[in-house]
């Protein structure tokens, strides 16, 4: 359904939001939120802790105060119970990862003017660029590892993993370090995040249970049957057409019994809701002029185009949804609910 605006309040609005959200990023930045969940102080000795000019702190704390993040006792400063729970850093639902993205959400945007025009070349994004994105958003797999656990019981047994487009590796590490009997492979095309995400899995000890390997996901060739592919936000980098053939080269690598786990932002059919799939469509275009988010039925389409089945949706948090599907070649009989 689409939204209708009504007066000039939802101009304010926006710039409030705005404000709203770069104050919050600054909070997250320069620590201030971690420091007050340890020291609920004053800003006189936020600023003197943390070598900060006093003339910044106080209205920031008044601020986050009055938008309510930060509870007030006196002169007193702490954080309320939702700022506690999800932009403290050491907490184990913290997200204000999501908020830091905004570091890579708004480089596409900068250079709008020239991207709009055919006169101009549209620039791919940078290696560069998709490590920062990686980066940001790889604490996610913390929140979204146990809702696959749960959904997908044979994860918790002895299964191989490849991980399409791992980044950081974020979700196979994740996998691994729940299930000591996992096993798994990570695939992506910059060499850079592989490396990282070899040096994480060795720090954690993973590294005879897990592996990474450059390569180009289109040119990718593995010999053996797995239990289980992931492929996390890597459809919407990619046409219709190319998921197609990406999907058709991996139907082969997984057993008759085995899922093909999607993660993916989806929007719905009339392609104007949710808002944040939406927006998040102009964000993926702006990167590349074949990026887009998907429908779900787009998405059915390409797993029975590529000799897949689907078998379940579910959305896990705004902007993530998990599609599973097996191959084709089970039998009714034989496939198991999901």
């Amino acid at each position: 359904m689409v939204i209708k605006l009504k007066g000039i309040e939802h101009i304010f609005h926006l710039t409030e939001h705005f404000l709203e959200i770069w104050s919050v990023y600054m909070g997250i930045k320069l620590d201030l939120f971690d420091y007050l969940q340890k020291h609920p102080g004053t800003p006189a000795e936020l600023a003197e802790n943390l070598n900060y000019r006093i003339e910044l702190v106080k209205p920031w704390c008044e601020t986050m105060w009055a938008c309510g993040y930060l509870n007030k006792k006196d002169e007193t400063y702490s954080l309320t119970r939702w700022s506690k729970n999800f932009l403290w850093k050491e907490s184990p639902t913290y997200l204000g990862f999501i908020i830091q993205s905004i570091e890579t959400q708004y480089l596409p945007f900068l250079s709008f003017n020239n991207k709009f025009k055919k006169t101009e070349p549209f620039l791919p994004y940078s290696s560069q660029h998709m490590i920062d994105i990686a980066t940001v958003i790889a604490p996610i797999a913390k929140f979204v590892v146990p809702f696959l656990f749960n959904e997908i019981p044979l994860l918790k047994m002895k299964p191989f993993v490849l991980d399409i487009g791992c980044g950081l590796g974020a979700y196979l590490i994740t996998l691994a370090e729940r299930n000591t009997k996992l096993r798994g492979l990570g695939i992506d095309k910059e060499y850079f995040l592989v490396q990282r995400a070899e040096e994480i899995a060795r720090s954690r000890g993973l590294q005879d249970r897990i592996r990474f390997l450059q390569m180009d996901l289109l040119e990718f060739e593995f010999s053996e049957e797995v239990d289980c592919i992931l492929i996390s936000n890597v459809l919407q980098a990619f046409s219709m057409e190319t998921n197609i053939q990406l999907l058709s080269q991996l139907s082969s690598n997984l057993k008759d019994d085995g899922y093909l786990i999607i993660l993916e932002c989806l929007i719905d059919e009339s392609r104007v809701s949710p808002k944040y799939g939406i927006l998040f469509n102009m964000y993926l275009r702006m990167e590349s002029l074949n990026a887009r988010t998907y429908t779900l039925s787009e998405i059915k389409l390409m797993l029975e185009k590529s000799s897949f089945r689907f078998l379940s949706h579910k959305s896990i948090i705004t902007g993530l949804d998990l599609i599973v599907a097996q191959s084709l070649k089970i039998s009714d009989e034989r496939r198991p609910n999901c």
